[in-house]
């Protein structure tokens, strides 16, 4: 297989997580503030304005997506590599950590970006009263039909006993067979126990954004990560009875780490859908808040992070 494949996944990746992802954010700034006091914003104008036309976010993001995607190009050519390695543009691994290391530098930078933007919410925005919400149970038959969480549980048992069977049947069984069942267990009870608690999840600005949808997303997203130790498990199965051990290197691992690319992916995709619930009202003869004001929008803001904003409207 050619390493123009592992190009091509790592770069839609690259476009669905740096853009993507952002220019959908982008949508939920004023919502966001909406939600902790529509109030305070019907009384700011000035601030929805300002979400509304900054696009320092989104291009801060452009740039980064087009950085990876120079840096994933100029490797596979074989000009540049991280790290002091010779570069071998034949490599697959080489491609793969120079990838690993965009996304680390990528998701710190995501999570601070998040961060300076509730820190500048939780101090600007003040919190408005709220209502107590009608408890009622959830449960995962709420959000997922009979077949879904059928298949799920079958593929599950057979995945388990079928490591159990190889076990006792193969002879000259790898050293580390058991320890590699032992992690493919815990992650399968990790993964099994996140979407048990999903449904118990306390409602949040998410839920009420998004209503009822954001939940069911959630849910699915849940059971089809309760597949990722089954991939994990089977590629390693592969290798077993290709190799006679686990070969970590070999073309299973590759189409292993290529795979679980393309489920992260997928997985943050089915987010891009996603759409608020209800508008946030914002009275266009809401009156301007006098000079001084200290709730008014810190203009340094946007040179910081340029916000999470939300589309123009027609």
């Amino acid at each position: 297989m050619s390493l123009w494949v592992d190009f091509a996944v790592y770069v839609v990746q690259v476009l669905l997580l740096w853009v993507l992802l952002p220019r959908q954010g982008h949508s939920f700034g004023v919502p966001m503030i909406g939600d902790r006091n529509p109030e305070w914003l019907a009384a700011h104008p000035e601030v929805r304005t300002y979400f509304e036309r900054s696009r320092g976010f989104l291009r801060i993001w452009y740039t980064w997506a087009a950085i990876c995607v120079a840096g994933l190009l100029l490797q596979r050519l074989g000009a540049w590599q991280i790290g002091s390695a010779p570069v071998d543009p034949s490599n697959w691994q080489q491609l793969k950590d120079t990838h690993a290391v965009f996304m680390g530098l990528g998701i710190v930078g995501w999570f601070a970006s998040a961060a300076l933007w509730f820190r500048w919410l939780n101090r600007t925005v003040p919190l408005a009263d709220r209502r107590s919400a009608a408890l009622a149970p959830r449960t995962v038959r709420n959000y997922l039909s009979l077949p879904w969480r059928v298949t799920v549980e079958t593929l599950t048992a057979l995945h388990l006993a079928a490591w159990v069977v190889l076990g006792l049947t193969v002879t000259n069984l790898d050293p580390e067979y058991w320890k590699k069942f032992a992690f493919v267990v815990a992650m399968t009870v990790f993964f099994a126990a996140f979407a048990w608690l999903v449904p118990l999840r306390r409602q949040g600005y998410v839920d009420r954004l998004f209503g009822e949808t954001y939940r069911r997303v959630e849910m699915r997203v849940a059971y089809v990560l309760r597949l990722s130790p089954i991939v994990a498990g089977v590629i390693a199965i592969g290798e077993l009875l290709t190799y006679g051990g686990f070969d970590r290197a070999g073309p299973f691992d590759r189409a292993g780490h290529l795979a679980l690319v393309l489920l992260v992916s997928g997985l943050a995709s089915a987010f891009l859908f996603l759409r608020p619930a209800g508008p946030v009202a914002a009275p266009p003869t809401a009156p301007r808040p006098a000079a001084g004001d200290p709730d008014v929008i810190d203009p340094s803001f946007g040179s910081t992070i340029g916000g999470f904003h939300e589309r123009r409207a027609s």
